[in-house]
């Protein structure tokens, strides 16, 4: 079984069992009742006896401690113990246990039986069996919670055979397995016993016939939920007579069993059935948004994939054509340096544009070199003026998604040169503590009617801002400032 079906497995018997002995408590708290873990005939009766003194407090003493002791026990030591954690700790544990039930019935006893005969260490014998008798209850418990535990293991198992009982069956059935053993040690009417009989079984078989069958063939009909309840009011009428008929047999008692059998219809129809109807509802919902969520996910993804497509390209074309100017323009004379700086952010782009966070020291070397690689094709303008402040050792901690400030840049390089009219470009980077400063100002100019850019948008700005809000939401201010004279933007990006 895993963990998480063990621990939620855990957790319904520990308030289950709270349960049951909280509201059986008063029942075994009358003088009337049986007296199980209470030896011979208690004085109560007697007008020189303190009822509280010499029976209430007695008795709800031990019944307290006893389940507080069965709670560790349960819980905690012999889980322990099962996994051979023989430690000095468990062991004095096991033994205070012992030690300690021996002297809750002897000092107890002492009480209930003080105007009786019984000498010290009569009372001391009966504590020494009640102790065995407790004890005994015990082990008896856990052998019937770990053969629950050894079918909810096997649920999977249970289902290729059943498929009507699923792992919530098996849990349930576990469950009812456990507490009816435990309800064995309570005396209460032979009414409750035969509807706890009728009830808990049929109430599983309704949830495995409902979640595998009434349902999810009710939901194709043009009215699902008219549907479900006709099939729940035939399961119900035909299941009262296969409960009648043993309860008949069993009290030879015709109104007991057609009663305690009609009141299990009835709580199947109105309590259970609409119960499961909105569990199985809500857990299809639940399906749903987790099935509509990965989808998003992947179409996120698969979104980002293609935005940093179609800037990798856009960036080695503007780098090639670079090139090929130089090579025409200055006779290859300083192509050697341009191929260098073009291979760095190649190889950048192979290497690490995949990562979903990098050094920010690598995002600046790939910046500066292609800074370096326009300054080279632009430094026979002598309109162009090209202001850089960006720290060349900063950021080596500081992680961020690659290829997010390229497209800022390269913009102001696109459309803030001119060679006819003065230029200029400004670029600063400023890191304070993990928050990035990002500013790129650069003059802008009338396109001519025959400038292929004229008409184009770019997409470098518009997917920068997508990957902004999937890298970093909430988490990045973007202010961009357009006029006729300059272009202006500022970046604060919150980094990791």
């Amino acid at each position: 079984m895993t963990n998480d079906n063990s621990s939620t497995f855990e957790k319904l018997e520990f308030w289950a069992l709270t349960a049951v002995f909280i509201f059986t408590l008063p029942v075994q708290l009358d003088p009337e009742a049986s007296n199980d873990f209470r030896t011979g005939n208690f004085p109560w009766q007697d007008a020189s006896v303190d009822y509280y003194a010499n029976y209430l407090v007695p008795i709800v003493a031990r019944y307290v401690v006893i389940f507080l002791t069965f709670l560790y026990l349960n819980f905690k030591l012999f889980p322990a113990l099962l996994r051979k954690e023989f430690t000095t700790r468990n062991l004095v544990m096991s033994a205070g246990i012992v030690v300690l039930l021996i002297v809750l019935f002897f000092i107890t006893g002492i009480f209930l039986f003080s105007d009786s005969a019984n000498p010290k260490y009569i009372i001391f014998q009966e504590s020494l069996l009640s102790t065995a008798v407790v004890l005994g209850i015990y082990g008896g418990y856990l052998a019937v919670r770990y053969a629950a535990l050894f079918i909810l293991s096997k649920s999977a198992g249970i289902q290729s055979f059943f498929v009507i009982f699923n792992r919530d069956s098996m849990m349930v059935l576990g469950l009812w397995m456990i507490l009816t053993y435990f309800l064995l040690l309570v005396d209460i009417p032979i009414e409750l016993w035969l509807a706890w009989f009728a009830i808990i079984p049929s109430g599983i078989l309704l949830h495995g016939m409902s979640f595998h069958l009434f349902i999810p063939s009710s939901l194709r009909w043009k009215y699902p939920l008219i549907s479900y309840f006709f099939k729940v009011f035939v399961f119900c009428f035909l299941i009262n007579f296969a409960i009648a008929l043993p309860i008949m047999i069993t009290t030879d008692s015709e109104d007991k069993a057609f009663a305690i059998s009609a009141f299990t219809g009835v709580l199947h129809f109105f309590i259970t059935a609409p119960a499961l109807w909105l569990t199985y509802r809500w857990r299809m919902k639940g399906r749903e948004q987790i099935y509509a969520l990965k989808s998003e996910l992947g179409q996120s993804a698969a979104n980002l994939d293609f935005l940093r497509s179609q800037i990798n390209p856009h960036f080695l074309f503007n780098a090639l054509n670079t090139i090929y100017g130089l090579a025409i323009h200055e006779k290859a004379e300083r192509t050697s340096e341009a191929v260098e700086k073009l291979g760095e952010m190649m190889r950048f782009m192979l290497n690490e544009n995949t990562q979903e966070r990098i050094s920010l020291l690598r995002e600046i070397e790939y910046l500066s070199n292609y800074i370096s690689l326009q300054k080279l094709r632009t430094d026979s303008n002598p309109l162009l003026r090209i202001q850089v402040e960006i720290p060349e050792e900063t950021g080596a901690l500081t992680r961020i998604t690659p290829m997010l400030l390229i497209p800022f840049v390269e913009n102001a390089f696109k459309h803030g040169i001119s060679m006819r009219e003065e230029s200029y470009i400004k670029i600063s980077l400023e890191l304070k503590e993990t928050t990035l400063y990002f500013d790129v100002l650069n003059s802008t100019h009338a396109k001519t009617g025959n400038d292929p850019e004229k008409d184009s948008n770019g997409i470098g700005l518009a997917n920068v801002r997508h990957r902004l809000q999937h890298s970093y939401p909430g988490r990045h201010e973007l202010l961009i400032r357009h006029t006729n004279r300059d272009f202006f933007v500022h970046l604060r990006l919150e980094l990791d």
